[in-house]
């Protein structure tokens, strides 16, 4: 066996197990929600306990990641956000930001949205976080959603 032959393998050993840990990740989470009609008419703003699924395409934050948060007992889609940065406070915790849609017709044709929080890590993979997300949706009804991620119920 020639040494660029035994090169190759670990290279290619050390990429599948990149690409294998560049997984999606799932959390259950608890918080609050406010959601509001347009009006601002009954039911108007009520605050309600929300206990959305939060899905990162992937917990490593290395690449373009998407955060979608559903409706843990519809599974209806609430938000898809798209991050817009991400930083490290520590040697195991960060802040970063999500955004939906580009904010021209926000509220009037499609949903737009921002979600800010902190996470913790281990090994430059996201463990748990919380934040704040302010949703508008295409009906121009709005929703602020505030809640910490629990356990992991997806790889």
């Amino acid at each position: 066996m020639n040494y660029k032959t035994i090169l190759f393998g670990m290279l290619f050993f050390l990429t599948v197990l990149t690409v294998a840990s560049a997984q999606a990740k799932t959390w259950a989470s608890k918080g609050n929600g406010v959601p509001c009609d347009q009006n601002n008419s009954p039911p108007g703003c009520i605050k309600t306990k929300t206990n959305p699924n939060v899905s990162l395409s992937n917990a490593h934050l290395d690449a373009a990641v998407t955060m979608t948060l559903t409706d843990s007992l519809s599974n209806a889609v609430i938000a898809t956000l798209v991050m817009q940065d991400y930083f490290d406070t520590g040697p195991s915790t960060g802040a970063f930001s999500f955004v939906e849609g580009d904010g021209t017709n926000c509220g009037i044709s499609e949903n737009c949205g921002i979600f800010i929080g902190t996470f913790k890590s281990t090994a430059d993979e996201v463990t748990s976080f919380t934040g704040t997300l302010v949703e508008i949706f295409a009906d121009g009804n709005f929703e602020t959603l505030i809640f910490k991620t629990g356990k992991v119920i997806a790889p």
